[in-house]
């Protein structure tokens, strides 16, 4: 349903060398952490620690959460990049919908019957 890019984030995990991962999720995303942490922990040698802090978006990173922790890198899932430069560093992963648009919009046409162009 969602990409989350488990291969990329563990490339990025290898390449940067980290060893202590702090991963956070938006709420409608959280049920899936630990799926991904089992994912990720197949690719590669790291301890992965999950926020369990309310998320609003990609301005609300918890960067304090991770230093006390003495994470080497956050993961931010479910939005797009907004801060450049953070300590830890913030890897993005914005977890697009894996969904047929086109298909939805073919299904939903005939329920919309007698709807009417407003503006």
């Amino acid at each position: 349903m969602y990409d989350f890019e488990v291969d990329r984030v563990a490339e990025e995990i290898l390449r940067r060398g980290v060893k202590r991962v702090l991963l956070q999720f938006p709420e409608g995303l959280r049920g899936r952490a630990l799926s991904i942490v089992k994912r990720l922990s197949e690719r590669v040698d790291a301890e992965f620690l999950v926020s369990g802090d309310p998320c609003y978006g990609a301005c609300d990173l918890p960067l304090w959460q991770g230093r006390s922790l003495g994470v080497d890198l956050i993961v931010h899932y479910g939005h797009s990049p907004m801060m450049e430069e953070t300590n830890p560093p913030v890897l993005y992963v914005e977890a697009r919908a894996e969904v047929d648009v086109e298909e939805v919009v073919r299904r939903a046409v005939p329920l919309l019957g007698g709807a009417k162009v407003v503006g």
